[in-house]
């Protein structure tokens, strides 16, 4: 996969509940996220990947499994917000890049990562309870956030109604090698969970 350009596309909005703040061609309100571009380059989404936290599970999606990569669907123009729906349904509407699962949950938080894998917002706490057609905001650097009872998809954030005291700034990854010499040399980057991960084996000099 491509490395993401820099700076890389961030997550401004987040509504997990939508009950009518946006609605699709055929009347389905799916829950959604926004992100913007703030850099100023294209930004193309293909393979962007979404992680939602529901307790100790959680399920992830990448962007545009089936569109051509620099689809006009999936590239975003400097300084553009875009609305992505999370929706468990096939195909929310044609032609438009979709996360497939929903946001709603009693608890959850999200996680954001570039087509490699990268981090780049990482919720440190869970939304509860979360009201309908209300939504998580942030300003243009994606740094502080808030509650805002008027969502705005796909538009500048007002300033929130009600602040948030937690953070999107992921914490850096604990990496490490480690040596199997039973498996002919072969190391991973995340030993806590090796179990998950491909190992690659050294070439023999």
């Amino acid at each position: 996969m491509p490395a993401a350009i820099e700076p890389p596309v961030l997550v401004t909005e987040i509504q997990p509940k939508n009950g009518g703040t946006l609605r699709t061609s055929r009347g389905d309100t799916p829950d959604w996220i926004e992100v913007r571009n703030p850099g100023s380059q294209p930004a193309d989404l293909t393979g962007w990947k979404l992680i939602h936290y529901q307790g100790r599970e959680l399920v992830e999606d990448r962007l545009g499994a089936h569109m051509k990569p620099g689809s006009p669907a999936l590239v975003l123009a400097p300084g553009e917000y875009r609305v992505i729906f999370c929706s468990a349904i096939a195909e929310v509407e044609p032609d438009r890049p979709q996360f497939h699962f929903r946001l709603e949950a009693v608890n959850g938080r999200i996680g954001w990562a570039d087509p490699r894998g990268r981090l780049i917002q990482m919720f440190n706490s869970a939304w509860n309870n979360f009201p309908s057609d209300t939504s998580i905001s942030a300003d243009a650097a994606g740094q502080t956030w808030g509650v805002s009872a008027k969502p705005s998809p796909g538009q500048p954030n007002p300033p929130p109604a009600r602040p948030l005291k937690f953070s999107a700034v992921p914490k850096p990854e604990r990496q490490a090698v480690m040596l199997l010499p039973q498996f002919g040399g072969r190391w991973t980057a995340s030993p806590l969970d090796r179990m998950a991960l491909p190992l690659i084996r050294n070439k023999k000099k």
